[in-house]
């Protein structure tokens, strides 16, 4: 899993995650890399969360026509089944719950002259009440990791500005236990902001952390950013 929370502004939409890949077993990181696919003539930024490599995905798009951002769209679904199906096959000890995919495809709306998201997950945990796995919605809310809800005042908060402590929250709250049955941290590697907007797409690298390939998350402690009392929403992660 990952980090992976959007916002969708008037004027632009966005795109918060880290960049650690990690093993399943016992929790070490196994690489830094790339959790965003980036379709600049489309004006569509694609992040991932869980057992899905972006080169996974790219190539499963790859074999659909992607002209337009309905083009995309349409492809995702099954893109996003072509990878489960080839994970599970190549992890057959893993639970459904292990093999979960989320994809949050962010994207300018010529149409409406605004950003909007779509959301696809193949499990019930990654998506909103009375939404289905395996299906595309679409909307204009904003999303905190893992929770898919717009609360807490996440929405409220300036992307720009306030993405870094987002993540850094997040670091120090989410985790999950390895096949060990030890927890450990999910978050972390480099934080990136990704901004989609009329213009097309960009991305600034927010923050670099001291994770090491090989070794498991070590957490800052809580006080590593000193947030004034009442700045942020207390955040659920």
């Amino acid at each position: 899993m990952t980090a992976l929370n959007v916002w969708i502004k008037p004027k632009a939409g966005y795109i918060a995650c880290d960049g650690a890949a990690y093993s399943v077993a016992d929790g070490r990181i196994l690489e830094i890399r790339e959790k965003v696919i980036v379709l600049e003539r489309q004006r569509i930024a694609i992040g991932m969360m869980g057992v899905c490599h972006l080169d996974q995905l790219s190539t499963a798009l790859a074999r659909h026509p992607l002209t337009t951002q309905a083009d995309v769209k349409a492809a995702l679904p099954e893109s996003v089944h072509a990878v489960w199906k080839a994970n599970a096959a190549l992890y057959p000890l893993l639970n459904d719950d292990w093999l979960a995919i989320s994809v949050k495809l962010v994207c300018w709306n010529p149409t409406t002259n605004r950003a909007e998201v779509s959301i696809l997950g193949t499990h019930p945990k990654y998506l909103m009440a009375g939404q289905n796995p395996w299906m595309l919605y679409t909307g204009q809310s904003s999303l905190l990791h893992p929770d898919l809800e717009d609360g807490g005042g996440f929405s409220e908060l300036d992307p720009e500005t306030q993405a870094l402590e987002v993540l850094e929250r997040q670091r120090r709250a989410v985790t999950m236990d390895a096949l060990d049955g030890t927890p450990f941290a999910m978050v972390g590697g480099v934080a990136t902001l990704y901004r989609v907007n009329a213009a097309g797409v960009s991305k600034r690298t927010l923050h670099t952390w001291p994770d090491k390939i090989g070794e498991r998350i070590e957490r800052e402690p809580i006080n590593r950013f000193c947030h004034a009392p009442g700045r942020l929403p207390d955040l659920r992660c």
